[in-house]
């Protein structure tokens, strides 16, 4: 068992069961030992047959799909095992064949090799891939049995007199080569399994291997070697319970957990490309553009030298230059944001100053265009805010308003107490926005139009970056609009405590 981290916590109650049946069947060989074979045998058969039942039952919740693949798969291995029990010398049930138990042994546990090759390789499972795992088991059981029990053309495994074949030590130490694959892989791959399923798995391999190589060794059917696999074999099993059953499937937190943890390195490779890549377009991105700024500006200053299509296209350059500076530094704020490098300040912040501040900074727009700016706010009204972050949040809103305004619109900016909250509003009298806009607006995707109504330009990432700023702050922004009609910004700060007087 294992604690809600993957940490290996010793589960004596399940130890001394085990234990009191090895104990049972291996006392059994005193007596018979084909009753200590059939014991040993039936116990690895209902183990199997037991992860294959669960396996199956949880196919669609078990948090690491390929357990289910593998589950399946034992099913077939317990129906080979059954046939090895029942055929194995001493049985009488199946009689006039050579030694047809060794021949099962062996597909039984190549068939167990190749299993865990693929459970240590391949992730995920799907509705195709267990349709195809039924389909191959099956075909595999059925041909086996029709080779060894009625076309009788599976080689020869054992030999009265002479012992075991060439094939069916090679086979051994094939079998063997092939979980040493599989632990390798697996070993790879840990880091998606909980500690306690990954070490009892590995540990499982390892003993099953030991098993193979002492089915190398034994001369007869009856002998200590055989014993000694068979006991491996058991220990294997009970490995194998331990992981699938009580680690995969009665404590699914934990492979939550091992999961969250591969998702969690992933993010944090990902969040270092994504610093990376705004630290390349700080510096290789803003150095050329604050280069054509510069160069824009100096040919301004011999404007007067200039015709008025050169003149024209200068300004161009500029402004497009400016919007592109304007872009990359709300992207990189925007990024630490994202990352958490971006805190804000909070102290008691004015509204009615901040809103005053970039009233004034934009007249020059509001005149231009003909708009009306009233502002409503009452003098006491204070919030806790960063002031810098309330400054550009006010200000993106007032340019939006008055980018989406048409000429002798209007604008009403006002603020109003709310239980603990002020809730600032800029109210415009522009062109709206959409439905289907408006419920994407505050998405990374779903920004505003990008021209106003005298062909400003933009791409709609200040509001986003507003949005950011007032969740940073404590508080939500919100959004009305009628398409046609105008539109109402709002957000929700906390208030402050008020000046004394």
């Amino acid at each position: 068992m294992s604690d809600s981290q993957g940490t290996l916590v010793v589960d004596w109650r399940s130890i001394a069961g085990y234990l009191g049946i090895l104990t049972i069947i291996v006392v059994s060989s005193l007596w018979n030992y084909l009753l200590f074979h059939s014991l040993s045998e039936l116990f690895s058969i209902v183990i199997a047959t037991s992860y294959s039942v669960m396996a199956w039952h949880t196919r669609r919740t078990n948090e690491i799909p390929e357990l289910v693949n593998l589950g399946i798969i034992y099913v077939f291995i317990a129906i080979l095992d059954l046939f090895h029990t029942l055929s194995y010398v001493g049985m009488g049930l199946f009689t006039g064949y050579e030694y047809p138990a060794n021949q099962l042994w062996v597909a039984a546990r190549v068939l167990e090799a190749v299993a865990l090759l693929a459970f240590s390789f391949f992730r995920g499972s799907s509705a195709r891939a267990l349709a195809g795992i039924l389909t191959a088991g099956s075909a595999y059981v059925a041909a086996t049995l029709a080779s060894i029990f009625w076309l009788r053309v599976f080689p020869a495994c054992y030999v009265a007199g002479s012992g075991q074949t060439a094939f069916k030590v090679t086979a051994e130490y094939a079998v063997i080569a092939t979980l040493g694959a599989a632990a390798v892989a697996l070993w790879v791959r840990r880091g998606r399994y909980p500690k306690a399923a990954y070490r009892s798995i590995i540990a499982s391999i390892a003993l099953t291997m030991l098993s193979e190589l002492s089915f190398t060794l034994y001369i007869s059917n009856y002998d200590g070697i055989n014993m000694l696999g068979h006991v491996l074999k058991i220990t294997s099993f009970y490995l194998i319970y331990r992981s699938m059953i009580v680690v995969g499937l009665e404590r699914p937190h934990e492979l939550l957990y091992a999961r969250l943890k591969s998702h969690e390195k992933e993010l944090a490779i990902s969040n270092e490309t994504k610093d990376t890549f705004f630290s390349i377009l700080s510096h290789d991105l803003k150095s050329p553009l604050s280069g054509i700024r510069s160069a824009a500006e100096s040919l301004l200053d011999n404007i007067g030298s200039m015709n008025k299509s050169d003149a024209s296209i200068i300004l161009e350059i500029q402004k497009a230059a400016d919007a592109s500076l304007s872009l990359v530094d709300k992207v990189l704020v925007w990024a630490r944001c994202q990352s958490g490098a971006l805190r804000p300040t909070i102290t008691a912040v004015d509204l009615l100053a901040s809103i005053q501040t970039q009233m004034r900074i934009l007249s020059k727009t509001a005149d231009n265009k003909r708009i009306t700016v009233r502002n409503q706010t009452p003098a006491e009204a204070r919030v806790m805010a960063d002031a810098d972050m309330l400054d550009t949040v006010v200000r993106n809103l007032l340019q939006n308003a008055l980018k989406f305004t048409p000429a002798g619109g209007r604008i009403e900016v006002s603020a109003r107490r709310l239980g603990p909250d002020w809730i600032l509003s800029v109210k415009d009298t522009g062109i709206g926005i959409g439905p289907e806009e408006l419920a994407r607006l505050f998405c990374v995707d779903g920004h505003l139009r990008g021209i106003g109504t005298e062909g400003e330009r933009g791409v709609g990432f200040g509001l986003i970056l507003s949005t950011e700023f007032v969740r940073l702050m404590g508080g939500k922004m919100e959004a009305t609009s009628v398409e046609g009609q105008g539109s109402v910004f709002s957000f929700h700060l906390p208030a402050a405590r008020p000046v004394s007087m």
